[in-house]
C-alpha cells in the first residue's frame, strides 16, 4: 500500500520526459526555418519601407528649402548609408536626416527582375554614381526629380547563399512619388505593397 501512494506522487518518469523533450525538438526543427524565414521577408519590407521613408524626407526638405537636395548612398563599414544632404556639400552631416541600412543586404544586386509588369514605372533605372563619389537622386523645389523626365529603382535582396529568393523596390517616379514593391526570382510581375 505504501509502495502505491509513492508511485502515484513520484511524477514522471525518465521516458516520459524524453518522449516530451523529442516530440518538442522536432516540433521546434519543423517550426524554426519557417519563423527565420518569415523574419526575413519582414526585414526586407521594411528596409525597403525606411528606404522610401528617406527618399521622401530628402524630397521634403527640397520643397522646404526652394533648392535641389540630394539622397545620397554609399557603401559603409556594417552597411549602406541614406542621407539627405541639406546643405549641398555631399558629406553626411550629423544633423542631417541620414539612415544605415545593414550589410546582410544587397543594394541594386545583379540578376535583378528588370522594372516591369505591375510597376508605375517600366522605364525605371538603378542612380547613377553622383558628384561626392556616393549614388544619389536630386529632388527640385517643386518636389520632382532633377533631371526632369528620370525615373529611379532601387532593389533590395539577401545574398543567393541565404535561400530566400525575393526582391524589394523602390520606385522614384519623375514627380518625386515612392512606392514600394515586392517580387520573387523568376518573376516579372511586381507586387505593390
Amino acid at each position: 500500500m505504501r509502495f502505491n501512494s509513492r508511485r502515484k506522487m513520484a511524477g514522471f518518469s525518465m521516458v516520459e520526459l524524453i518522449i516530451v523533450l523529442a516530440i518538442a525538438m522536432i516540433m521546434s526543427a519543423i517550426a524554426l526555418p519557417t519563423a527565420i524565414t518569415q523574419y526575413r521577408q519582414y526585414r526586407l519590407t521594411s528596409t525597403a519601407a525606411n528606404l522610401s521613408s528617406i527618399l521622401q524626407a530628402c524630397r521634403t526638405d527640397a520643397i522646404r528649402f526652394n533648392t535641389n537636395v540630394t539622397c545620397y548612398f554609399s557603401p559603409v563599414p556594417g552597411g549602406f548609408t541614406f542621407w539627405s544632404d541639406e546643405n549641398n556639400n555631399f558629406v553626411a552631416d550629423p544633423n542631417e536626416p541620414q539612415y544605415l541600412f545593414p550589410a546582410d543586404l544587397q543594394l541594386n544586386p545583379g540578376g535583378t527582375p528588370a522594372p516591369g509588369a505591375g510597376t508605375s514605372v517600366p522605364g525605371a533605372v538603378a542612380p547613377a554614381a553622383g558628384v561626392g563619389g556616393g549614388t544619389g537622386i536630386t529632388f527640385t523645389p517643386r518636389g520632382g526629380v532633377a533631371p526632369g523626365g528620370n525615373s529611379y529603382i532601387i532593389t533590395l535582396s539577401y545574398p543567393a547563399g541565404v535561400g530566400l529568393n525575393a526582391f524589394r523596390a523602390v520606385t522614384v517616379s519623375p514627380f518625386g512619388k515612392t512606392k514600394v514593391y515586392a517580387t520573387t526570382a523568376g518573376s516579372n510581375w511586381w507586387s505593390e505593397l
